[in-house]
């Protein structure tokens, strides 16, 4: 059951203040659970047409698949490798990745948005009204570790004083009222029903195409989504929807997160909730009442947070060798190496975490080792809880935007729209995932590089979501 307090015990806000280790291996028991029909699975069809897709008749192949987590990301099992090829967008399908270090790069994704929010947004109200955008001089800049900028695009309006902005296509939009309320279907500002926009950053999925994004912007949404898409289990989740003030961004969910509820909700709408919080909705009619519980949500999304990031299995001669060769082909113009989690202050919220596994390669072993590094403080209370201090993330290999990649790897949609618009993979980790590419159509890693060789030498200057050009690689991993 959820409960924001540690006082109920047996609640998620008890195991997660009080018991975080406990927490974290519940979680992980849920992510990796194979759900059955009593518990409301594949409701009463199984492995039918998804969708719609955005055209939007044509439905997408995702309903109905799978019994667990573990039946996509899992090599190896158990843990959250990458995993198969399943069918999506269209018949090339869609490769599974690892989500190791999903904490990070949630923590990350979010830290950008606050960035660039902080760059446009004069007044602070959360979003970027006509005004600020029209004084903005186009910079629109987050910055990986080192002091690097990574430019998202140009913030100001297409018109002026109205219109939308060119953003990069990892940025989803939309656009708000005079008092910061979305305002459902818009497509630009006019300055009579709208008068500004805010975004988010997608941080999970490959990318649906221009203006399509991708799909899920936290690790909460990550979990609901895929469960419904997947196994029809419908998650009712107060936390993911809690907007006090309207603006389409909830409060932080225990796990320290704020959910998108503009863009994304759960499935489940509680509108029937019992004094306990338990959902008697059942929006699927199958007879299974509150599916998925916010309890729940709370738990895997705190395993989600802890989630070890990858390993570098070889010495740091090796890794700087490899590295060095990466910059003379010009990869890590995209593939950025190295973050870091700003510490807490008045804009970012630090790293969220209360443990962290730190596993480095032991040369005289000849393996990988780990050790359990401490990120939390106890208050007087007895509550353990994050000391949100700063974090250098070493070796992630993304910038975390949407690149064009070219007609070598555009794909035809079953709706007949082409993509070839598709996120830089964190190469972090890039071995738990087997085979590689956003469709998985590579067996090897030189496959990968060698694959889009037309594009590894062009200029990256541009960053708009039409047209781009990268530097970089064939993506390897989500």
């Amino acid at each position: 059951m959820h409960a924001e307090t540690s006082q109920l015990p047996g609640t998620s806000g008890w195991f997660i203040r009080r018991d975080p280790f406990l927490a974290y291996q519940l979680g992980r028991n849920l992510n990796y659970r194979e759900f059955r029909e009593r518990d409301g699975i594949f409701s009463s069809l199984v492995a039918q047409l998804g969708g719609p897709m955005p055209d939007p008749t044509v439905a997408k192949i995702t309903a109905n698949n799978q019994v667990s987590c573990l039946g996509c990301p899992n090599l190896p099992s158990g843990n959250p490798g990458g995993g198969p090829n399943f069918a999506k967008d269209s018949g090339m399908g869609r490769n599974t990745p690892h989500y190791y270090g999903a904490g990070i790069m949630e923590m990350l994704a979010l830290q950008v948005r606050a960035e660039l929010l902080d760059e446009v947004d004069e007044d602070g109200s959360g979003w970027i009204s006509s005004a600020e955008a029209q004084a903005s001089n186009g910079d629109f800049e987050a910055r990986a570790e080192g002091g690097r900028k990574l430019d998202f695009g140009d913030p100001r309006l297409s018109n002026g004083s109205s219109g939308a902005p060119s953003l990069n296509n990892i940025l989803k939009v939309w656009f708000v009222d005079a008092s910061g309320h979305p305002v459902p279907g818009a497509t630009s500002v006019d300055n009579q029903t709208t008068f500004g926009y805010s975004f988010h950053v997608t941080v999970w999925g490959w990318g649906q195409g221009a203006g399509r994004g991708a799909l899920n912007p936290t690790n909460r949404a990550f979990l609901w989504d895929p469960w419904k898409a997947h196994g029809g289990l419908e998650a009712c989740d107060p936390s993911s929807v809690l907007d006090p003030n309207g603006d389409g961004v909830s409060v932080p969910t225990l796990a320290g997160a704020i959910q998108f509820p503009v863009t994304h909700r759960p499935p489940d709408a509680g509108s029937a909730l019992d004094p306990l919080g338990f959902s008697t909705d059942d929006p699927d009619g199958d007879g299974h009442l509150n599916e998925i519980s916010e309890g729940d949500l709370d738990l895997a999304e705190w395993f989600m947070l802890h989630a070890p990031r990858p390993a570098f299995a070889g010495t740091p001669a090796l890794r700087q060798r490899g590295e060095g060769r990466m910059e003379e082909l010009g990869c890590t113009e995209c593939h950025v190496p190295d973050w870091r989690i700003q510490a807490e202050n008045g804009l970012y919220e630090g790293d969220r975490r209360v443990f962290d596994l730190d596993v480095r390669w032991n040369p005289e072993k000849g393996r990988l080792e780990g050790a359990l590094v401490n990120l939390s403080e106890v208050l007087p209370n007895g509550d353990i809880v994050p000391e949100r201090r700063k974090f250098d993330v070493r070796g992630l290999y993304t910038d975390l935007r949407h690149h064009e990649m070219g007609p070598a790897l555009a794909e035809t949609g079953y709706d007949g729209v082409q993509n070839s618009l598709w996120r830089t993979p964190p190469l972090w980790g890039v071995g738990s995932g087997f085979p590689w590419g956003h469709d998985g159509a590579c067996l090897t890693l030189r496959e990968v590089i060698f694959s889009s060789g037309s594009n590894c030498i062009r200029s990256s200057s541009t960053m708009m979501s039409m047209p781009l050009r990268s530097t970089t690689g064939r993506s390897a991993a989500k």
